[in-house]
């Protein structure tokens, strides 16, 4: 039971880093289509869920 505990917490784990990369992913194309006035490309992300509000590796939002 415990090393199923410990297995089950590694795969949250690894689950959570992989979402919030994709996450700062998006983000980093919303910065760059923003950056570079790519309205279209920026429409289309938002269109499809991507959030301007969040942040890039860095901290910066495409807002």
């Amino acid at each position: 039971v415990k090393e199923s505990n410990v297995r089950l917490k590694q795969l949250e784990s690894d689950i959570t880093f992989h979402i919030e990369k994709k996450e700062a992913e998006i983000a980093l194309r919303l910065n760059s289509s923003a950056f570079h006035g790519d309205l279209h490309q920026l429409k289309a992300l938002i269109r499809a869920g991507a959030d301007p509000n969040k942040t890039d590796y860095d901290g910066r939002s495409a807002l």
